[in-house]
């Protein structure tokens, strides 16, 4: 009887184990979003159209209209850019980390705690974008991991180092399973 007593106590407590262990890497990934989420990705890309390396600051219209660069900044003898300068370089910074950005005008979309104020795109990529990256939502690649550890998270984690490098800190101990 002591035996099956035992028996049944283990099941019930790795069933409680188990169930900790889910709950905890659920708020794990919610606060991996609180850090990553696309609002703070277009504040990294900003940043990085002031700071890339060996590249001029974009001044297009296109970057003006989506706040990636600063008029305060502007000499007065810089001449607006009629091609925009800062698109190739996202371009080659998203290739480096292995994300996937498609166009498109439109897709479905579904709610995400990646994105709290604006739907996510229901497209096998990590990133689309409308034309001249005006906008831009987090894809399914992204949406759909279940675990901060997920090779998905860990390209978004890189893109946000990349373009900003000086904001690289080290990881709270809740992310510490997440490789570099």
């Amino acid at each position: 009887m002591s035996h099956r007593l035992a028996l049944v106590g283990k099941i019930i407590c790795d069933k409680g184990f188990v169930d900790m262990a889910k709950e905890n890497e659920k708020l794990r990934l919610s606060l991996f979003w609180t850090r990553f989420m696309r609002y703070k990705l277009g504040e990294r890309m900003a940043t990085a159209n002031l700071d890339f390396e060996d590249s001029p600051r974009c001044n297009c219209s296109t970057c003006r209209i989506a706040k990636r660069y600063e008029e305060e900044d502007q000499d007065s003898d810089d001449d607006d850019h009629t091609v925009c300068v800062f698109v190739p370089l996202l371009e080659k910074s998203l290739k480096e980390c292995g994300i996937v950005a498609i166009e498109s005008e439109c897709f479905g979309d579904f709610r995400h705690e990646c994105d709290p104020f604006r739907a996510v795109i229901d497209v096998d990529a990590h990133l689309v974008y409308r034309p001249g990256w005006l906008y831009f939502f987090y894809g399914a690649k992204l949406a759909k991991a279940t675990s901060v550890d997920d090779p998905e998270l860990r390209k978004l984690r890189k893109l946000f180092d990349f373009l900003d490098p000086n904001l690289k800190h080290k990881d709270p101990w809740w992310m510490a399973g997440i490789a570099e």
